[in-house]
C-alpha cells in the first residue's frame, strides 16, 4: 500500500475518498431557497393571494441568485476587477445576466434581474430582484459569494455520514449508481457508496455482513467484527481493529495509529494486503453541520409562515370523502392527520409551492398521499412541506411523488418513516435543462431537532430520499431499500435494509463535485 493518504474527502466519484459538506453553497442554492426571506416579507403577507404572489416573487429572486452563483461556479461568467458594476455594464459579467426589469417573465410567472454587483478581491456581492409582473409584488435578496479554487461540495456526496459515529450491523447491500442512467438495478451498481465520520468521537463499527461498495473512512477508529466485505479502502485517523475472522480487505488499510488483526494466520491468508500503521493521514475535519440546520429550518419557516388569518383547521381528519385535492399554498394550524381513503389525497404540485403545518404531520393507517405533477410534459415542480412539529409516515402508509416533482420537508421535530413509495422512483429531479442541469432530491428531509432518536426509517417498502439531520441520531432498519443518502449525528443501519447511494446527488446546481476548492455563500439576506 502506498504511503500517506490523499485528502480524506477528496473526490466524490473515485476511491480516493469522498466529499463531505464543508460549505454552505449548494444547499443554500438547492434546498434552502426560502431561508433568506426575513420577517420583513412575512409582515407584508395579509391574504392568501398576497401569500402566493409573495412566494412567487421570492422564488424568482432566489432562482436568479442561484443562477448567478451557478455562473461563477461553472466558470461561464467573468469575474471582474474590484469595483461596483450596474446597469448595462453587468453584461461584461455575462450577456445572459438580466440587468434591468424584464418585460416578460423569465422564472415561471415572475421575473428576476440584478441591480448591482460589487467585486472585492475573491468576493462579490449583488442585489437581485424578483417580481410578479402582473401584480408588481417585489422581493429582493443581497448575496455575498466567495470564490474558491474550483469545484463545490455537496451535502450528499457520500452514502452514509455519521458525524459522531456509524454502526452497520445489518446485512443489506450498500452501493451506488447514477440515476441519470435510469432506475437502480444491480447492473448499474458502482463502488462509490462511501461511509464516514467527521468529529473526534466518530468511530465506525462494522458488526454485520453488509457488502459495502466504497471506502470506509473514520476520523477516529474503525472496528470490524462482522463479515462485511468492503470493496474500497479502510482509512482511520486513529486505530483499526479487525476482530474474529472478518473478510479480507480488498483495498488499502491505513491507520494513523495502530492496526490490530486476528493474527499472522489471518494476515497471511489475506496475502497482498498492505497494512500500514502510523500512516500520514493528514485531515482537518470539516464542521459536522455546515448548513446550520437549526437556523436553516427556523429561517425557512419564518420566511414562509402565513399570516395568522391565513391559517385554517385541517378539514380531513379521520374519515374523508374521496377524492380530495389540495391546490394552492395552504397553512394548517394544529395537527394534520391523513388517514385511509379509497383514493389518494392529492397535492397539485403545479399549483402548490408551500404547505405549512403548525403542528404534527401524520400519514398513517394505510393512508396514501400523492404529489401530483399536472404537466403533461413533465416539467419540474417543487413543493415545500414545512412542519413545526413531528413528521410520521406509518401504518403501511404510502407517499407517491410524480416524476418531475421535488418535495422538500423542513421539520423542527422527530421524523418516523415506516411507510414508503408505492413505486420505485429516482432520488433526484433535474429542475433545469439537459444543458444546464439543476438537481434536487425527489424527497429531501431537513430535521433540526436535537432530541434523541430524531429520525427513524424502517419498513419493507422502497423510499427515495435524502436525510440531513446532523443534530440527532438516524436509524435505518427493516428490509426496505433507501435510495439516496443519509447524514446524521450518528447513523445506525440494521436488519436487511439496503442503501443505494445516487451519485447524481454529487451534482447540485449544475456544478460537478470536486475536492479542489471551497466556494461559499457568505451572506444571503432579504432586502427591501
Amino acid at each position: 500500500m502506498a504511503g500517506g493518504a490523499d485528502a480524506l474527502w477528496a473526490g466524490a466519484r473515485g476511491r480516493e475518498g469522498f466529499v463531505l459538506p464543508v460549505v454552505l453553497l449548494v444547499v443554500i442554492l438547492i434546498f434552502a431557497t426560502g431561508m433568506a426571506m426575513s420577517t420583513v416579507a412575512v409582515q407584508q403577507v395579509r391574504s392568501g393571494g398576497d401569500f402566493r404572489t409573495s412566494v412567487m416573487a421570492t422564488h424568482a429572486a432566489e432562482g436568479g441568485a442561484s443562477r448567478v452563483v451557478d455562473g461563477f461556479v461553472s466558470g461561464d461568467w467573468a469575474w471582474q476587477a474590484d469595483g461596483t458594476w450596474s446597469g448595462e455594464d453587468l453584461q461584461q459579467v455575462s450577456t445572459e445576466l438580466p440587468w434591468e426589469r424584464p418585460e416578460e417573465a423569465n422564472h415561471g410567472d415572475a421575473a428576476w434581474w440584478v441591480e448591482s454587483m460589487e467585486f472585492d478581491g475573491d468576493e462579490v456581492t449583488w442585489v437581485v430582484r424578483g417580481e410578479v409582473l402582473q401584480t408588481g409584488t417585489n422581493r429582493g435578496l443581497r448575496v455575498t459569494f466567495e470564490r474558491g479554487s474550483g469545484g463545490s461540495s455537496s451535502p450528499f456526496a457520500s452514502a452514509v455520514v455519521g458525524c459522531e459515529g456509524v454502526t452497520l450491523s445489518g446485512s443489506g447491500r450498500i452501493d451506488s449508481w447514477d440515476s441519470r442512467q435510469g432506475l437502480y438495478s444491480p447492473g448499474l451498481a458502482a463502488a462509490n457508496a462511501h461511509v464516514g465520520t467527521i468529529t473526534g468521537q466518530g468511530d465506525i463499527v462494522l458488526s454485520g455482513s453488509s457488502p459495502i461498495l466504497g471506502d470506509v473512512i473514520s476520523i477516529r477508529d474503525i472496528v470490524v467484527r462482522g463479515s462485511s466485505q468492503v470493496s474500497g479502502d479502510y482509512r482511520a485517523m486513529r486505530d483499526i481493529d479487525f476482530r474474529g475472522n472478518p473478510r479480507c480487505p480488498a483495498g488499502a488499510v491505513e491507520a494513523a495509529g495502530s492496526i490490530r488483526t486476528p493474527g499472522p494466520w489471518w494476515e497471511n491468508g489475506c496475502g497482498g494486503v498492505d497494512f500500514e500503521e502510523g500512516a500520514d493521514v493528514n485531515y482537518t475535519p470539516p464542521p459536522c453541520d455546515p448548513l446550520d440546520v437549526a437556523n436553516l429550518v427556523a429561517d425557512t419557516m419564518a420566511a414562509y409562515r402565513p399570516a395568522s388569518s391565513d391559517f385554517e383547521n385541517w378539514p380531513h381528519g379521520g374519515w374523508r370523502a374521496d377524492p380530495v385535492t389540495l391546490s394552492g399554498n395552504r397553512g394548517f394550524r394544529n395537527n394534520v392527520r391523513i388517514g385511509p381513503g379509497a383514493d389518494p389525497l392529492v397535492v397539485d404540485a403545479g399549483a402548490t409551492d408551500v404547505l405549512f403545518v403548525d403542528g404534527n404531520f401524520d400519514l398513517n393507517s394505510s393512508a396514501h398521499l400523492r404529489f401530483f405533477n399536472p404537466s403533461t410534459a413533465g416539467s419540474p415542480q417543487h413543493v415545500r412541506l414545512l412542519v413545526d412539529g413531528d413528521v410520521s409516515m406509518t401504518g403501511g402508509s404510502i407517499l407517491d411523488v410524480d416524476p418531475g416533482v421535488s418535495v422538500t420537508i423542513y421539520t423542527t421535530g422527530r421524523v418516523n418513516f415506516s411507510g414508503g413509495h408505492s413505486q420505485e422512483i429516482r432520488p433526484t429531479v433535474n429542475m433545469g435543462s439537459a444543458s444546464e442541469p439543476e438537481f434536487r432530491p425527489t424527497l429531501g428531509v431537513f430535521a433540526s431537532t436535537d432530541r434523541n432518536n430524531g429520525v427513524s426509517i424502517s419498513g419493507n417498502s422502497p423510499l427515495s430520499a435524502v436525510v440531513y439531520a446532523p443534530r440527532t441520531s438516524v436509524s435505518v432498519s427493516g428490509s426496505g431499500r433507501l435510495y439516496g443518502a443519509v447524514v446524521g449525528e450518528t447513523v445506525s443501519v440494521s436488519g436487511n435494509a439496503g442503501i443505494h447511494y445516487d451519485e447524481a446527488l454529487g451534482l447540485l446546481g449544475g456544478a460537478a463535485i470536486s475536492g479542489g476548492g471551497e466556494p461559499r455563500i457568505l451572506r444571503w439576506e432579504a432586502v427591501r
